[in-house]
Formats: structure tokens, sequence, C-alpha cells
């Protein structure tokens, strides 16, 4: 701990390190990468350091406060204390989400008749309309194999014959600290958008249709991109 007692922290980083204690993997330290300190004291001094850059700015002294800055069910936002390789200190924001490496799934659905399926769903964060593959976040304690099925009957109304791993991508490897597993799904049967979660439309697509598609920069969701090229690249498509 340091030469700062445990009875002096403040709470948010008593929270905070408390949470490295039970989640190690979340605050792991490669060898010469960006470092988590997790000392209070190292802690409190970069937060002095950036607090003052900040107020020498005009801006808020607390933006440096290092802890667990948001917590809901489905995200949490933390603000570390950091040490770059070349030695220079500051803090850093990243988004968690769940328990494990991978915060959600990512299918790319395919038809007997090959072609792949998209859909037309608004999405908050970008206030606008993005073509898709389906996609949803894994629930704590649930396989996301069977999160897969269950995105594809939720938004599409669709049942699998099979399922194919293709891997996973980080969707914002500066900001997002999980990763998306991606599948190709072989579909049995299709059913209706579900207009519930913002989705209004089901295109099948050919493989040249999709790809010309995001040749024109009319599908940027970084998710289907990597689907699709996972599945392209290993001859699935």
């Amino acid at each position: 701990m340091g030469s700062v007692t445990e009875a002096a922290l403040p709470a948010r980083l008593a929270e905070y390190l408390a949470l490295a204690g039970t989640h190690p993997a979340w605050f792991r330290n490669p060898p010469g990468g960006v470092e988590i300190l997790l000392d209070p004291a190292a802690i409190l001094a970069v937060e002095r350091e950036m607090g003052a850059r900040y107020a020498a700015q005009g801006l808020p002294a607390s933006w440096a406060e290092v802890g667990v800055r948001y917590r809901d069910p489905y995200l949490m936002l933390l603000r570390d204390a950091v040490r770059f390789p070349g030695g220079d200190v500051g803090v850093h924001h990243r988004v968690l989400r769940g328990a494990g490496d991978s915060s959600g799934v990512a299918v790319l659905p395919r038809l007997p008749d090959g072609r792949v399926v998209l859909v037309r769903h608004f999405r908050h964060a970008t206030r606008a309309w993005h073509w898709e593959v389906p996609r949803g976040g894994i629930e704590a304690g649930t396989d996301p194999e069977e999160t897969a099925r269950t995105e594809l009957a939720e938004e599409v109304g669709g049942i699998v014959a099979a399922l194919t791993p293709l891997g996973a991508a980080h969707g914002s490897t500066g900001l997002l600290g999980v990763a998306v597993r991606l599948y190709l799904a072989e579909l049995a049967a299709l059913g209706a958008p579900a207009l519930n979660e913002g989705i209004t439309e089901i295109r099948p697509v050919t493989v040249a249709a999709l790809e010309a598609m995001v040749c024109a920069g009319e599908i940027t969701d970084a998710f289907t991109l990597a689907a699709f090229l996972n599945a392209r690249l290993r001859g699935l498509l």
C-alpha cells in the first residue's frame, strides 16, 4: 500500500483497488506496455500532477481523479493512473463490460441460397441508421454460442442450422477493454425484424452486393466488417 494507509484512502480509490484485487486480469501489465499504477501513493501523485495540469488550463482538477467513474448492469467506466514506456505518467479511460474477455457476439447469417443477411438498425450512439449483422451482449453465465443463437432468433427470427466461430474483434482499442466473438451462422429459417430493438428491415444480399456496399461506404459497423472479412478470408463465403 506504499506510504498511504488504507484508512487515508478516498472511498473511490478503496473501491478501485478492491476491484483490482477481485479482477486482476483487468489490471494486468504486460511487459513494455502502458503500466496501470496500483500503488496508492503513486496514484495520488499522478492525480496531483494531472490535476494541476488541468487546473492550469482552467479545467476541473477532478478530471484527474482515478477510480470507477461510472457503472451500471451493462458497463463500467474506469479512469486509471498510468505510466508510459518512456516514463511519463497520466490518466487513461476505458470501458469494460461483464466478467470475461468477451462482451458480446456478432453473427453473419447465411441463407441456404448463399445470400447473407443484413439488418437496418438505428443506433443511439451515432444517431444514425446502420447496415449490420445481428449482434448483442453476452449475459453473465451465458455461453457465447447460446447468445449468438438467441440474438438471431430475437433480431431476425432466425433458426440456426450450424454455427462456425470466426474468432474475435475489438471495436475500439483506444477505449473499449473487451472483445466481441464473431460467428458465421447457417440459417434454416428467417423471420421478421425486431422493431422494438430499432431494427426495421432485413436485407438478404449476395456476397458481391455486400462487397459493393462496403466499397460504397454503406457499411461502417466494425463488427460487421470483421465478421465478413474473417469469413471471406477463411474461404467460407
